[in-house]
């Protein structure tokens, strides 16, 4: 307990530093005009594409639901995904996820239910993540980084290799 204390505090420390650092290189007089010369609505467009963003992974919750017999209205799922986000905000890696469980178990009836339809709506979406990889490979992304190109074929391998498992089992 002692040690978790001691390398917390000392992330603090560290963290505290490295922004008094940036503070004090900064330009404020350029930043300012930076931010003058913004158009207006620009800082419309990150939230109206997370709103976006959620209502797509709502909709597809939702489809998963409906097909799985469950009667659900789609705003509720929606109000689900977005307090998943803004919880998963503040917590590591997944916690979105574990909190759009949370409040999806109390709306469908159960956790295993909820956890299902979240881990089969997020491998539905490795579908065209590996459409778009492959399509960077068959149009020459290695001449960037080869290291891009051997990242995409593993990840292509692993993915339809998988898929090809799952859609063997299923049948």
């Amino acid at each position: 307990l002692q040690s978790k204390r001691l390398a917390f505090i000392l992330r603090i420390c560290i963290t505290s530093c490295a922004l008094l650092y940036l503070w004090k290189i900064l330009r404020w007089e350029e930043m300012s005009g930076i931010w003058q010369r913004l158009p207006s609505g620009i800082l419309l467009v990150p939230p109206i594409l997370m709103l976006c963003n959620a209502a797509l992974h709502a909709f597809r919750v939702f489809l998963l639901l409906r097909e799985s017999q469950s009667e659900i209205r789609y705003f509720s799922v929606l109000s689900a995904m977005l307090k998943g986000n803004f919880v998963g905000i503040f917590l590591p890696t997944g916690g979105a996820e574990l909190a759009k469980i949370f409040w999806l178990r109390s709306i469908v009836g159960g956790a295993e239910k909820a956890t299902s339809v979240i881990l089969l709506a997020r491998g539905l979406e490795l579908i065209p993540w590996g459409g778009f990889i492959f399509f960077g490979l068959l149009t020459g992304i290695s001449v960037y980084s080869p290291y891009l190109f051997w990242f995409g074929i593993a990840f292509v391998t692993i993915f339809w290799s998988i898929a090809t498992v799952v859609i063997g089992v299923g049948w």
